[in-house]
């Protein structure tokens, strides 16, 4: 007898067999390799080399667990319904324990077909990345009669405070069940995520559905995130909204989301509204083009009132007075307060700082409120984010307003925009009560005239010199 050995380029033996001249034949030994390559450890028989200096050498095992596929997780009476698109099994177990595969981050590739879900994937770890072969290639489908969310950082969406990093999803598409009511609530909630990527085609037709919902988790997170994407879709009865911030609303929560990048967003379409932005700090909204918005393209502010009441008088052009409270001093610095009913009602302005019962205020009352007039308080909390190279098409049945903005708004700026069919929409609504919101960007000049002491019934005529406005 004797021995058949397989050896690598370092010389080392992977593959062995005794053999017996007389007893085995050529096809027998032929027959026992190809099982031995054809079981489950038959790839680390066979030896690889990268081309290139200092590459070295390794087994198509070792090789091929670099990259980690979900369909290797998935029973393979089950690969066929999804490469045809007919999979109705929920794949998100097996989505799961991919992930669960590697102690640290792992890249999961999803296959050609349709990746059929119906409960929530969270990434539940750093570095989780969920990749698709291409938008028109991988798509994933979520079906539930209940709504629910599609992806999140965490496997509680409703109290957790984690946060996880440098995680992505990229590469396919998230499509619609065919039937609204068992599309999903919230496709992608960012509440658990900072410093990760989001490249989707996103259609859901639920009715008053999010693709893009986060709120304000621990200290300033979620924060810079970026969002791409060829394409955000409703449905035609166009109630869903594309992204929508909102301060913390469980405890710990705070305000945010802060300092996310959104865009380039190529086509968002069929939608209540693009961005519902009531909180947020330092949000850049960047080469977004959106056509069919049925309620507003851009709302920023809107958050609750934290205090109401009415004020006992005594007033003046920038004060509000309530005796009977006993706020803290300087709690509401940059907030806002609106009147809401009685003496000036309808108005709205900053607060510079109050006092255990009076308010001050950056800028004077039209009308000075008295002791009918009815008020609400509002925090600062969307601010300083920035709108740049924007493009708004629609129908001519559509009425968005292009701005809306409502108290607790202050500091935020739109530069370059093309806006085109707002119907009877207005390009502005402005009920933030701040003079620091800059709608127009470039389009806007603001000149400043001083005189001095120009006499009784004096005549002046000011004109700008040396400038075309």
């Amino acid at each position: 007898s004797y021995d058949i050995t397989l050896k690598d380029s370092t010389g080392a033996t992977i593959w062995t067999r005794r053999a017996d001249p007389v007893g085995d034949s050529a096809a027998a030994l032929d027959a026992a390799l190809r099982a031995d390559l054809a079981s489950t450890s038959g790839a680390a028989l066979i030896g690889s080399l990268q081309s290139g200096a200092g590459a070295v050498s390794r087994t198509l095992d070792s090789r091929a667990k670099d990259t980690v596929y979900l369909l290797d997780f998935v029973p393979t009476n089950l690969h066929a319904s999804i490469a045809d698109g007919t999979m109705t099994t929920n794949l998100v177990p097996y989505l799961r324990a991919a992930v669960d595969s590697r102690v640290g981050g792992i890249t999961v590739i999803l296959p050609i077909g349709t990746t059929y879900a119906t409960t929530l994937f969270y990434a539940g770890k750093n570095g989780v990345h969920i990749k698709g072969q291409g938008f028109a290639a991988s798509k994933y489908k979520f079906v539930n009669a209940a709504g629910g969310t599609v992806f999140a950082g965490d496997a509680d969406t409703t109290s957790s405070l984690a946060q996880y990093e440098s995680c992505s999803f990229t590469d396919f598409e998230v499509v619609t069940s065919g039937n609204a009511a068992t599309d999903p609530s919230i496709v992608v909630d960012l509440t658990s995520f900072s410093y990760s990527t989001f490249d989707l085609e996103i259609e859901c037709r639920r009715v008053g559905a999010t693709l893009y919902y986060g709120q304000g988790n621990a200290g300033t997170a979620p924060y810079y995130n970026r969002i791409t994407s060829t394409g955000l879709f409703g449905g035609t009865d166009r109630t869903q909204t594309a992204f929508k911030f909102r301060s913390g609303l469980f405890s710990g929560g705070s305000n945010g989301p802060n300092a996310n990048i959104v865009g380039p967003i190529t086509r968002a379409a069929n939608l209540a509204v693009l961005t519902d932005i009531r909180s947020g700090q330092g949000n850049l909204f960047n080469n977004i083009s959106a056509e069919s918005i049925d309620g507003g393209y851009f709302v920023l502010g809107g958050e609750s009132a934290i205090d109401t009441g009415t004020s006992t008088g005594t007033n003046t052009d920038i004060t509000l007075n309530d005796t009977g409270k006993a706020w803290t001093s300087a709690a509401f610095v940059n907030g806002a307060v609106q009147i809401t009913g009685g003496t000036g009602s309808g108005q709205v302005r900053t607060i510079r700082t109050n006092t255990s019962t009076g308010l001050t205020l950056n800028e004077p009352w039209s009308t000075v409120p008295n002791a009918t007039s009815q008020y609400s308080i509002f925090a600062l909390t969307c601010s300083k984010n920035k709108f740049v190279n924007l493009r708004g098409e629609g129908l001519s049945s559509l009425n968005p307003d292009w701005i809306y903005s409502s108290p607790g708004a202050d500091g935020n700026e739109f530069l370059f925009q093309s806006v085109e069919s707002l119907g009877s929409g207005q390009y502005v609504v402005d009920y933030s009560g701040s003079v620091k919101n800059n709608w127009f960007g470039a389009n806007k000049q603001i000149l400043t005239f001083t005189f001095a002491s120009p006499g009784a019934s004096a005549n002046l005529n000011a004109q700008p010199r040396n400038g075309v406005f």
